[in-house]
């Protein structure tokens, strides 16, 4: 008897443990994952993750996971102690990793912008330079240059990449350096962590999604006497091209 006893108690409290972490849970929110390759068509069975917005978190494992449903409708529900807390959610999606836009939690329910996905392809067909700043300064050590790009992706298709130029790395736009550049360094959407310089040419490895990035790389030009001769060669469909000179002593 006192064993049936304890047993009760025992799933009294079990009752009651889940009854507050299912009463914790106050925060709801739903979102879609769309292909933005087929006009927006919903995505089922496609997992979700939700990830917290923090500083120097050393640790950047989802928060919460969950699946799409055949609607590509996904939920997630939260305690309401990271009400005005800030999130964003992630997919990967054939060979791309996909973020959604980042939000912070200032209501009870809320609906999210769509998490739009893009099939994959091979073909840099629709990659062009829609303009490119060359900037130049001299300096006593030589041309300070900075080359400023703005590629587009004008399909509906993230391109992953063609040449190899690293290992798992393959090249979706590719920026050509002069000979006898020094100091090369990266910027804008381009980033240390994927960037390759191999063959001449500094290499944006990241998958190009459909859209705009800005791609900068900058490098010095060493010269002799007063005159430098640089050979710049057009990699793309560029539809403008100006050349800016930080000093009105020097004439190109």
């Amino acid at each position: 008897m006192k064993d049936k006893s304890r047993l009760l108690v025992a799933n009294t409290i079990m009752a009651v443990m889940l009854m507050l972490q299912t009463g914790e849970a106050k925060i709801g929110l739903t979102g879609r994952v769309v292909n933005g390759t087929r006009n927006d068509r919903a995505v089922a069975n496609q997992p979700v993750n939700l990830h917290e917005n923090v500083e120097n978190a050393s640790n950047k494992k989802p928060v919460l996971q969950t699946t799409t449903g055949a609607t590509g409708t996904f939920h997630f529900q939260l305690p309401d102690s990271l009400f005005n807390s800030s999130f964003y959610t992630t997919t990967h999606f054939q060979e791309s990793e996909y973020y959604g836009p980042l939000f912070q939690i200032d209501q009870k329910e809320m609906q999210l912008k769509d998490l739009i996905v893009y099939e994959s392809t091979n073909s840099d067909s629709n990659i062009v330079v829609a303009m490119e700043h060359i900037v130049i300064t001299p300096g006593s050590e030589g041309l300070e240059i900075k080359d400023i790009y703005f590629v587009e992706n004008r399909g509906k298709t993230t391109f992953i990449g063609g040449r190899q130029v690293a290992t798992d790395k393959f090249s979706t736009f590719g920026i050509p350096i002069p000979v006898g550049a020094e100091d090369i360094g990266v910027g804008g959407d381009l980033m240390d962590c994927c960037a390759i310089l191999k063959d001449g040419r500094v290499h944006e490895t990241m998958p190009f999604n459909p859209g705009v990035r800005q791609e900068v790389v900058t490098y010095r030009y060493p010269y002799e006497g007063r005159a430098a001769t640089i050979e710049k060669e057009i990699a793309y469909p560029t539809a403008v091209l100006d050349i800016f000179i930080a000093d009105s002593t020097v004439a190109v």
